[in-house]
């Protein structure tokens, strides 16, 4: 169905689409040891032609998005991260997490044909591309999609990270995409799989960390009212929280050089092993946007707003950060940009 070659669920590529011309903005960023960052759900290349413009103006060296189409009829069949990397003249690799299959019960704005996934470019080297598997999924999607969700689809959520190198630095970046329709317990066990990765890499000497992600923190509010969004213990136990506070509590404050004593107990509590209990305590990633004013999804007259895209750094002093899409044209995501230099 698809109209270009399409990667299967759970692998990867990588295409190197530059040509050794760089701005002086980013010859500048070079010469001071500085790292631009962005993180974007880009809504499967919808208005691919905005998004590639937004990316141009940003100027960003790395850039981890979400949502890429490849030969999907919603976004006219295209390869919409190789084409963002074509536009910008950037390094690319990307992991397929599902086949779209094609489906007279999909409607136009989500009819299938293709792949999806997530992608990482940068104009640096990528020295090692990973893919993360994950050992829990709240969705079935080979089994529930089409019945419950109307998407039928083929795989699962898995995440693609990549050791890049730069003229002054090396440093790990991931683009992650948690599960929507689950709740913030199931979001945190896939999470568990990320933080995994990421203390191994650090186990290995390879401590300097970014991570893009639309980590889909998003029950609170009038999620509350769907049990497709919020389906667990949690979706009355945190009235007056939303799930970017809560996360912000039970793991960025959870420090790995001083857990509370109460944490394991707690996590124990709503099912997680022992293992996940001793992996969700945070080896110092940080986030500088605020995790309820910087929202970067507004839906039903704002009734639904929540700060669902994190960009966490590690070893990162952040100069500067900036959101951008403020209108939602080109995406139904805001994105998040930092500026700064691994320490």
């Amino acid at each position: 169905m698809a109209h270009v070659p399409v990667p299967p669920p759970g692998t990867w590529i990588q295409e190197d689409f530059r040509r050794g011309r760089i701005g002086r903005t980013a010859e500048e960023r070079d010469a001071n040891g500085k790292i631009r960052a962005v993180q974007w759900n880009v809504e499967r290349g919808y208005q691919l032609q905005g998004v590639v413009e937004e990316l141009r103006q940003v100027d960003a060296d790395v850039v981890c998005l979400q949502e890429i189409d490849i030969g999907c009829e919603r976004s006219q069949w295209k390869d919409t991260g190789r084409e963002i990397a074509q536009a910008l003249e950037m390094n690319y690799c990307y992991v397929t997490e599902f086949e779209e299959i094609h489906s007279r019960t999909r409607s136009p704005e989500q009819q299938g044909g293709g792949v999806h996934g997530n992608a990482i470019l940068t104009r640096y080297d990528i020295e090692e591309v990973y893919v993360i598997h994950h050992k829990f999924h709240p969705v079935d999607w080979e089994k529930d999609g089409e019945n419950l969700h109307g998407e039928p689809r083929k795989g699962e959520r898995v995440q693609i990270a990549a050791r890049i190198k730069t003229p002054f630095t090396e440093f790990m970046a991931y683009s992650v995409h948690l599960e929507v329709f689950c709740g913030m317990l199931a979001r945190l066990k896939q999470f568990a799989d990320v933080v995994e990765h990421v203390k191994s890499s650090i186990g290995k000497g390879h401590g300097n960390i970014l991570i893009g992600g639309d980590l889909n923190t998003m029950a609170h509010g009038i999620a509350r009212l769907s049990p497709r969004y919020c389906c667990d213990r949690m979706r009355f136990r945190t009235l007056g929280t939303t799930e970017g506070e809560w996360f912000r509590k039970n793991f960025l404050e959870v420090k790995e050089s001083r857990p509370p004593t109460n944490h394991r107990q707690m996590l124990t509590s709503f099912g997680f092993s022992n293992s996940e209990c001793m992996v969700l305590t945070n080896p110092d990633l940080t986030d500088p946007f605020d995790c309820v004013k910087d929202y970067t999804i507004y839906n039903h007259w704002g009734l639904m707003k929540a700060k669902v895209d994190w960009l966490l750094t590690r070893n990162f002093l952040v100069k500067r950060s900036k959101m951008g899409n403020l209108d939602f044209a080109s995406s139904d995501h805001r994105w998040l940009m930092v500026e700064g230099e691994f320490q």
